[in-house]
C-alpha cells in the first residue's frame, strides 16, 4: 500500500487533505492522524468573515486547510472584481473629463498643437 508522505515547507502542511469531510483521518507516513488544522490570525479571521465562508459568530481558532483556501480563493476573486471595477469607473470618468474638456475649449487637442505648430514654423 502507497502511503501519502507530508512535505513542510515553511512550517506549513502541504497537501495533508483527505478525500473525505473535515475531520476524518489522514494516513501519512508516519501513521494516522486528525486533519491538521490551520490557526487563524486576526487578519486570515477577517478573510474568511468577509468572503462568508463561516459566520461570523461560529469561526472557531481553527480551521481546516480546506476552508481556508476557500476563503483566500474567493477573497482574491472580490479583489479582483473590486479592481475591474474601480478601473471601469476611472475610464468612464476619464471619457467624460475629456469630452468636457473639448466642448470647453471648442476643439480638439490634435487642432490645437496643428494651429500651435503652424505658427512656430512660420
Amino acid at each position: 500500500m502507497l502511503l501519502r508522505s507530508v512535505y513542510l515547507v515553511a512550517g506549513r502542511m502541504l497537501n495533508p487533505r483527505p478525500n473525505s469531510s473535515a475531520g476524518a483521518l489522514v494516513r501519512c507516513s508516519y501513521g494516522t492522524a486528525q486533519t491538521p488544522k490551520h490557526t487563524l490570525s486576526s487578519w486570515e479571521r477577517f478573510v474568511v468573515s468577509v468572503t462568508r465562508t463561516r459566520k461570523t459568530g461560529e469561526i472557531p481558532d481553527a480551521v481546516s486547510y480546506d476552508t481556508m483556501e476557500k476563503a483566500n480563493s474567493r477573497f482574491r476573486i472580490m479583489l479582483m472584481f473590486g479592481m475591474m471595477s474601480f478601473s471601469i469607473l476611472g475610464s468612464v470618468v476619464a471619457i467624460r473629463a475629456g469630452r468636457e474638456n473639448v466642448k470647453a475649449h471648442k476643439g480638439s487637442l490634435y487642432a490645437k498643437n496643428h494651429v500651435r505648430y503652424a505658427n512656430e514654423n512660420k
